[in-house]
């Protein structure tokens, strides 16, 4: 399931840049 967490750590990322 980390990878999951990883992909969730990486969409707030994306919403952060946005």
């Amino acid at each position: 399931i980390a990878l999951e967490r990883e992909t969730e750590g990486d969409l707030l990322l994306s919403d952060v840049g946005q």
